[in-house]
């Protein structure tokens, strides 16, 4: 059963017969490893992180697009390169837990393990581009530059 029952503390069984929370854990009998391949599983903790990394891409996108080519551009470019793939693989975890079921239940764990491999790839490209290459806003700045 990947749901349970909690009774709050101070609360009647009552008042707490609604009350279902989802345990990602017992889906895979892992800790860090099916936390993060469930990441919308701990309602409470992944909204409050997705809600987070928005208002942080809210104020990164038009800051760096204002620092480009100056010392700032790379701490803000290293902050996007977590932050959309991350508000990405949480939103998409949502995705996958409202519709993958509906096609096939057994699915859910590699599509989920298939989106981490995702995530993880779009880090580790978006980390290289800011390294080696003119970084992430320069990148998409690039497209409205014309040729040189």
């Amino acid at each position: 059963c990947t749901a349970r029952t909690i009774r709050r503390r101070g609360q009647s069984a009552r008042a707490t017969a609604g009350a279902v929370r989802y345990n990602p854990t017992a889906m895979s009998g892992g800790g860090m490893v099916a936390r993060l391949l469930a990441a919308d599983g701990e309602v409470g903790l992944a909204v409050k992180v997705y809600h987070k990394v928005n208002l942080a891409l809210l104020g990164l996108t038009p800051v760096a697009l204002a620092v480009d080519s100056t010392a700032l551009s790379f701490p803000v470019d290293m902050g996007l390169a977590f932050a959309f793939p991350l508000h990405g693989h949480i939103g998409m975890n949502y995705v996958l837990t409202d519709y993958v079921p509906k096609i096939s239940k057994a699915a859910l764990a590699p599509a989920r393990g298939a989106l981490m491999g995702v995530t993880a790839l779009s880090i580790l490209g978006l980390v290289k581009l800011n390294l080696e290459g003119p970084g992430v806003t320069g990148t998409l700045k690039s497209l409205w530059r014309g040729a040189k």
